[in-house]
């Protein structure tokens, strides 16, 4: 495993993108479809509860 140092970096030169995930523009890069995406998508009414920072938002952002 390579470390940051070996590499000449530093953790402030690690991304580790937004503080909430809707605001992150890589989102769509590591979006993981899940079945509760493809239940989202059959246009039935879902209701998706979840605490804060649970990717709700998030995940009606990525929603097509």
């Amino acid at each position: 495993m390579a470390t940051l140092a070996a590499q000449g970096l530093t953790l402030s030169d690690v991304d580790l993108g937004g503080f909430d995930a809707e605001s992150d523009y890589k989102l769509s890069e590591y979006f993981v479809r899940t079945s509760y995406v493809d239940a989202a998508l059959t246009g039935r009414r879902t209701l998706l509860l979840g605490r804060k920072g649970s990717g709700k938002s998030a995940l009606f952002r990525e929603l097509p």
